[in-house]
């Protein structure tokens, strides 16, 4: 989501976490990234959050730029701030009549990833979730693996 909102990353930081003892690797990941654009984000990722309510599967986002702020908030609420000004919309996507909350979320996202595959497959264009697309993310996380372990930070170059 980083690289589709900011753009490709020029080098990572990462600091990597085993918060539970019975978890084998890392259970939480966070990683400062400044990208080609001049902007920097910093993404964390847990499978062990102690804020309560605990929002999983909900993605959390905080955006600030020159103008102002967009905030996604838990319970799907978009705080935008534009010069000053907020304003609040509920974004939380329809249950989908084989759906069910919290999950509905994700299910809807993997519906509509699909059906932009199929278009793209039936016109004959590049999906934007293409294979290659999928090779940079992976290229991160791998980035971001041998950032943490050796304590520095790594460029990164598109595949």
């Amino acid at each position: 989501m980083a690289r589709a909102l900011l753009g490709e990353v020029a080098h990572l930081s990462a600091e990597t976490q085993r918060r539970n003892p019975k978890v084998r690797g890392e259970d939480t990941a966070t990683v400062m990234m400044r990208h080609e654009s001049g902007a920097v984000s910093i993404v964390e990722c847990t499978y062990e959050s102690r804020r309560q309510p605990d929002v999983f599967p909900e993605t959390l986002i905080e955006i600030e730029g020159p103008k102002g702020a967009i905030v996604l908030k838990p319970g799907s609420i978009l705080e935008l701030t534009i010069d000053g000004k907020l304003s609040k919309e509920d974004v939380d996507p329809p249950v989908l009549p084989w759906a069910e909350r919290p999950w509905h979320i994700v299910q809807e996202s993997v519906l509509a990833t699909c059906s932009h595959l199929l278009e793209a497959l039936k016109s004959g264009r590049a999906a934007e979730t293409s294979a290659a697309n999928n090779m940079r993310t992976f290229a991160l996380a791998e980035a971001a693996y041998e950032a943490a372990n050796s304590g520095r930070a790594v460029k990164c170059g598109t595949i």
